[in-house]
Formats: structure tokens, C-alpha cells, sequence
């Protein structure tokens, strides 16, 4: 995301200076990260692979990170919601759960009990790895509501249009306010919960957490609010 939010200014650098400028990549580069690097207007013809070590440039441009620059952010939501093909018609309507199941870390260990409870409510169980980076746009971008434990992918929610919501699963031993600021930022209603941890991954208290999400989806429904 820090990232991403820094090629806005670039871009405008480019058209108003009309100087071709390309950006010096580290290997290796993912299938993703390309196709994020297109939606943000730039194609493998601006790259130049960095293999480390020295490199002599005749000038070198640095773009300021921009995390908390909601001007930023809407800048890349529009970018990547053109690129991805998302339409403004279509309403933010689904809730989905986010699973870590095939991650290292922070998985729910007693996801199929809570998803089951989550799933009566409409919701939707996805895993981030098996969909490409256009898939993952979309699917934010539909997005009403998004229950998800902590992670990298909730990164995503950049692509979530104002209004929308994030429950956040948070491991008791790791609270930590990226998602938080980042809702802010753009726009969305927050609200977490710390689930007690077991090694590296997490139980959720599904008979606890389940009222607590209701009131957050009731919450939402009530005139001047989220």
C-alpha cells in the first residue's frame, strides 16, 4: 500500500513534466504485484529490474509515502476499480469472511464453527490466495461487510468503497492499529475483538463474538450511522 500511494505523484510527474520516468524494481516480482503495477499506469515497459548492488542512474525521482493520504487512497481505489473492470452500479452488498487457513500464522483454529455461525448471516468464506489481484479488487469492491482475523490482505480494503465495515479478529498478544488507521482513512466503520491466541494462530469465541457483530451490522442499519 505504502507503495502503490507513491506512483500518484509520479504519474503526475510524468504528464505535467512529459518526462518519461521508470521505476527501478526489485526481483522477484509476483504475478500480483505486476498486475497492481499496470492498474496504477504503469506496464513492464516502465520497469527496470534491480538485481542489488550498485546502480548509476542519470537522475533518481522519490516519491513520499502517503499511507494515511486519503487523497492517495482514492486515487488508487479508482485506478485499480478501472483496471479490474468494477462498475459504480454495482451496490456494496456482500459480507465475507476472509480465512488465514492456509497461512503460517493467525489462522482461526475453530474457523468451521464460526464460519457456520457466519454463514447463517449471509456471509461468504474466501481465501485471498486463489484469487488474482483483479478477483481480489472486485471483491472488495462489493463488499459490505468484511469479518477477516488480522493480516496483510485486509490491506484490500483499500478497494472498499466508504461505508463499508471491518470486524477485525485481532490475537490477543498482537494488537496492533494498521487496519484501524486505515479505515479511518478511507472511510469505513471499525470495530475488533482480541481472541485468545494458541501458538501461532487463534480461538475465536464464537457464543462472544456473534453478538457483538450483530450489534455492529444492527449498529449500521440506524440512520446517521455507517
Amino acid at each position: 500500500l505504502d507503495d502503490l500511494t507513491r506512483l500518484e505523484a509520479l504519474q503526475q510527474f510524468r504528464k505535467h513534466a512529459n518526462t518519461p520516468v521508470q521505476l527501478l524494481i526489485v526481483r522477484p516480482l509476483r504475478a500480483w504485484q505486476l498486475d497492481s503495477l499496470r492498474a496504477m499506469g504503469f506496464g513492464e515497459e516502465d520497469l527496470v529490474i534491480w538485481e542489488g548492488g550498485k546502480a548509476r542512474v542519470e537522475k533518481l525521482y522519490v516519491s513520499p509515502a502517503r499511507r494515511a493520504d486519503t487523497d492517495a487512497h482514492e486515487w488508487l481505489r479508482r485506478q485499480a476499480a478501472e483496471y479490474a473492470g468494477c462498475r459504480e452500479e454495482t451496490a456494496a452488498s456482500r459480507r465475507i469472511y476472509i480465512s488465514r487457513a492456509d497461512a503460517d500464522e493467525r489462522q482461526v483454529v475453530n474457523e468451521q464453527e464460526l464460519f457456520s455461525a457466519l454463514e447463517a448471516r449471509g456471509f461468504e468464506l474466501f481465501r485471498l490466495t486463489e484469487l488474482d489481484y483483479c478477483a481480489q479488487v472486485r471483491l472488495f469492491w462489493e463488499a459490505d461487510f468484511v469479518v477477516a482475523p488480522h493480516g496483510a490482505g485486509l490491506t484490500n480494503l483499500v478497494y472498499s468503497r466508504p461505508g463499508a465495515a471491518l470486524f477485525e479478529l485481532t490475537p490477543s498478544r498482537e494488537i496492533r492499529g494498521h487496519f484501524q488507521r486505515l479505515c479511518d482513512s478511507l472511510g469505513l466503520a471499525y470495530e475488533r475483538t482480541l481472541c485468545r491466541t494458541a501458538g501461532s494462530s487463534m480461538v475465536v469465541d464464537v457464543d462472544e463474538v456473534l453478538p457483538l457483530i450483530d450489534r455492529f451490522l444492527q449498529k449500521r442499519r440506524l440512520p446517521g450511522s455507517f
